[in-house]
């Protein structure tokens, strides 16, 4: 048994949000699901649809297993920042994106949940191109454009996916919020798989229907959202961990001085040649609070290896500093070497 929590990001679906809300009410009838929470957020619609919104929350009977919350922006962010927002609020075990516009059945969504009971994954896909129930026929250039995504990212992350702008894209929560989303509009697609293949996380992929429309009944997404899809995978492929404090064990770890370095280069100024220094040489060794040792936490599990700090090394220092460092020198020329006024006059100076 698990449960899911269903993003429904909505922006000016008056027509279509009442009915695609109402399709959720299957996942229900789903035995391996224990409770389900669907929270929409309303991106600033323009149309009638927060009035749409309101009276299908008026109709709603209880159920014990399902529980449904509202959110409204009151200006408009885009469909990645109406999925942050939604998130935020998301407590189930898996959460996966819904969109209100009645191109996929949440039907699907019980075969992709049997797929995290059964197996051990982190995320689940659901493709429109390995052979769903149903299939309307539409948009050949579309599916070319989808393809080319696809195979691009696929390049990037080295993975096998069939259909990487597909909406239905469940992860486990806690993997999720984990990770740091920066789109706010289509392109949060490319961005959230390249980032889930970086974390070489463990993806399947489960047949779906799918029932497209035309621009005549409401599709909003076009060429410039496939040009921008284009550079968001060429951005996230290249993007390097910048984040200037990193949260562990409920503790920030300051971040690598390589990263004050860039900063400050930025801002054209001259960087600080305390946080320059070595942890060793400074004149305050390490953040209260934190262990000396990246590796070790007193009265606490040691934390995992892959989230350690690295020390920073000093490029260029004296080669009989350097000797020093590496044990390299006699034990007779040690003490000289170790005095704080010597290693105090080698300090490494700042780049200009």
């Amino acid at each position: 048994m698990t449960s899911l929590s269903v993003l429904v990001p909505v922006y000016n679906e008056r027509f279509l949000v009442a009915a695609s809300l109402e399709r959720l009410k299957v996942l229900a009838t789903s035995t391996d699901l224990e409770r389900i929470e669907v929270i929409v957020v309303d991106d600033a619609s323009k149309d009638d649809t927060p009035a749409v919104l309101e009276q299908f929350q008026r109709d709603l009977r209880p159920d014990p297993k399902m529980t449904w919350r509202f959110l409204r922006h009151e200006r408009n962010g885009g469909k990645g920042q109406a999925i942050r927002t939604a998130l935020e609020h998301a407590t189930c075990e898996i959460t996966v994106i819904h969109d209100a516009d009645l191109e996929y059945h949440p039907r699907d969504l019980l075969r992709i949940v049997e797929v995290f009971v059964q197996e051990n994954a982190d995320a689940v896909f659901g493709s429109r191109f390995i052979g769903g129930e149903v299939r309307r026929v539409l948009l050949y250039r579309h599916q070319l454009g989808n393809r080319l995504l696809t195979f691009l990212t696929n390049v990037v992350t080295n993975l096998n996916l069939t259909d990487m702008e597909t909406c239905y894209k469940a992860v486990r929560t806690d993997l999720l919020k984990s990770i740091p989303l920066l789109s706010r509009d289509f392109r949060i697609e490319p961005e959230l798989t390249i980032k889930l293949g970086k974390r070489h996380a463990s993806i399947f992929e489960v047949p779906i229907s799918y029932s497209g429309r035309t621009y005549a009944e409401g599709k909003k997404i076009n060429w410039r959202d496939g040009v921008a899809a284009l550079w968001a995978i060429v951005r996230f492929a290249l993007s390097v961990a910048r984040a200037a404090h990193q949260r562990l064990d409920g503790r920030h770890h300051p971040a690598l001085p390589r990263l004050v370095r860039s900063r400050d280069r930025k801002r054209r100024r001259k960087p600080d040649p305390e946080a320059l220094a070595p942890r060793s040489l400074r004149g305050e060794r390490h953040q209260p609070g934190l262990p000396a040792d990246p590796g070790e936490s007193p009265g606490g599990p040691s934390l995992p290896a892959q989230l350690v700090l690295r020390r920073h090394r000093p490029r260029y220092l004296p080669p009989r500093v350097r000797a020093l460092r590496h044990r390299h020198l006699p034990e007779r020329h040690r003490a000289r070497h170790r005095r704080p006024r010597f290693l105090a006059q080698h300090r490494q100076r700042p780049r200009r």
